[in-house]
């Protein structure tokens, strides 16, 4: 088993200096680090800083940094803010590799995110009921859109999908009915349930030749 440590802003803090003004904190618990923001929660594992959540103090215009404590940022575990409804961006660090489960479900106020390059897996419903999302490009070495990722997304309007998919899973984006520009890859071998269900913007999308399995109402109505 890894030796875990279990690192908040909070705590971080409090060693820091007790008496530090709450907005301050962060940058006095970090020092000769680089600066923390305001209100983001992680984990400290052997080789990687994990981003938990956030608390109170998490601005609108959220930045995660690269590393932390000199590790880097590898992961957003599931769960992480979900439903943080006060986000309206986020910027993610290149050292990104990994997107949990359900970690931005529910930010209705989201409006923009970068997803880096490095990024190989987003799991399931990771961005459902992000209701103001409008367009998001996917990180070129996915090779799966996992079930239910944009969900109800209702204002998502553009995605661009990397080359390398070839699953799009069931209910992925089911719901979006502005979704105007997307372009299937031509190595997609699945596409799951309900995938593009009431996509009413994509009645004309194009079905790649070599595409195997379909799943039951798969396709625009």
């Amino acid at each position: 088993m890894r030796k875990k440590t279990v690192c908040t802003w909070v705590c971080s803090a409090v060693l820091a200096c007790s008496i530090v003004p709450a907005p301050a904190l962060c940058a006095a618990a970090s020092e000769g680090q680089v600066k923390l923001t305001p209100g983001l929660e992680y984990r400290l594992e052997d080789e990687e800083a994990v981003i938990t959540g956030g608390n109170r103090y998490l601005p609108e215009e959220l930045v995660i940094p690269d590393t932390i404590r000199g590790l880097p940022v590898t992961r957003i575990e599931k769960d992480a803010f979900y439903h943080e409804e006060t986000l309206t961006s986020v910027t993610l660090p290149e050292s990104l590799t990994e997107i949990g489960q359900s970690a931005f479900m529910g930010c209705s106020h989201l409006i923009s995110i970068n997803l880096p390059s490095d990024v190989t897996t987003i799991g399931k419903e990771a961005f459902s009921q992000c209701t103001r999302l409008i367009e998001i490009t996917l990180p070129d070495k996915l090779t799966e859109v996992s079930d239910r990722l944009f969900m109800n997304c209702y204002a998502l309007e553009k995605v661009v999908l990397p080359e390398k998919v070839t699953s799009v899973g069931a209910y992925a984006f089911s719901g979006c009915s502005r979704l105007m520009e997307l372009e299937l890859p031509e190595d997609l071998k699945s596409v799951g349930d309900y995938a593009f269900a009431e996509c009413d913007g994509l009645k004309d999308m194009r079905l790649p030749e070599g595409v195997e399995t379909i799943g039951e109402h798969a396709l625009p109505n």
